[in-house]
């Protein structure tokens, strides 16, 4: 199914990825990352999200991308601009966080580690820049692209875990309803191999014209869209593939998806979620959260590190 847009990164050129992109929005890329450095930063997560755990009391799945580091002493494993994982301990140590970073006041314990995301190995974002995607990209939009810290994640999902899922949704709709907001592009990285035994992802695989509606009685900032319209506008043609660790979805911020359980899946499912945006249509919500980001002009080796947000200007 769907095999117009599904491509192996060990045999396809990335222009046929590219055109794919801009004919539908979306593509399954196979094999784009190598695979046993994702299954230690999938180790990684569920180990570093059982001590949060710990720390404040319940389960928090959703956590900023440095979550996919912990120490490893294999030698070709190694993080963002070659950075070795055999002296660091694990973010939370790192940090010297502790439960009032999650329950005091309004503040959101991932502020810190946005604004110091440089600091860490991040062996997500190493695989990520040394693989085709890059290419890939300009590719796409033929000028540099930024990518904000704060719009990067790794979660974990199991089928205990259903309330915690997402529901239908397009990338960028819980910050902007604007359509001109909708400019990013997200890759989807499954860190351990998903959507038979383990949670997936579920999309309609063609980029739509529209902000899809709020569901009914919702004003204000909302993820989530009117599940009805979906699934009355395209259910049977819903697609869930199966994916390995090191296979990838890309799909640009109009594509429809949500996390995708069903009651006979055994495993816990990690993954990781890198969302970029082209120079010239970084949104105004990107500029406000601000945190660390990098820009890609000269092979993603432009790292920039100021708490302020002169980092996101064209």
């Amino acid at each position: 199914m769907n095999r117009d847009i599904t491509f192996d990164a060990t045999v396809d050129p990335p222009e046929a990825v590219v055109g794919a992109l801009r004919r539908t929005g979306c593509v399954l890329l196979r094999n784009a990352l190598p695979r046993c450095p994702l299954l230690v930063a999938a180790d990684a997560v569920q180990a570093n999200a059982r001590r949060l755990k710990e720390l404040v009391g319940r389960e928090v799945n959703d956590m900023p991308l440095c979550f996919a580091d912990r120490q490893c002493l294999d030698p070709n494993i190694v993080g963002f601009k070659g950075a070795s994982l055999s002296d660091f301990t694990d973010p939370l140590n790192f940090s010297g966080f502790d439960r009032s970073w999650f329950y005091e006041g309004e503040r959101n314990y991932k502020r810190w580690f946005w604004d110091n995301g440089a600091a860490f190995p991040n062996l997500i974002l190493g695989l990520f820049t040394r693989s085709i995607l890059p290419a890939i990209y300009h590719g796409l939009y033929g000028q540099p692209m930024v990518c904000p810290y704060a719009q990067c994640a790794v979660r974990y999902q199991r089928v205990d875990l259903r309330e915690k899922s997402y529901a239908f949704h397009q990338d960028a709709s819980y910050h902007s309803r604007d359509p001109l907001h909708h400019s990013g592009l997200t890759t989807w990285i499954p860190l351990t191999d998903c959507g038979a035994d383990a949670p997936g992802l579920e999309l309609y695989p063609q980029a739509l014209d529209e902000v899809l509606p709020l569901p009914p009685g919702i004003t204000g900032r909302h993820l989530f869209c009117e599940e009805s319209t979906v699934l009355d506008r395209y259910g049977g043609r819903l697609w869930a593939p199966e994916m390995a660790a090191g296979d990838v979805l890309m799909f640009n911020h109009f594509v429809v998806h949500r996390s995708h359980i069903t009651s006979d899946m055994t495993r816990e499912r990690q993954s990781a979620e890198i969302r970029l945006f082209p120079r010239s249509g970084i949104p105004e919500f990107v500029r406000e959260i601000g945190g660390w980001g990098f820009a890609s002009p000269d092979g993603w080796l432009a790292c920039k590190k100021p708490p302020d947000q002169a980092h996101f200007s064209a």
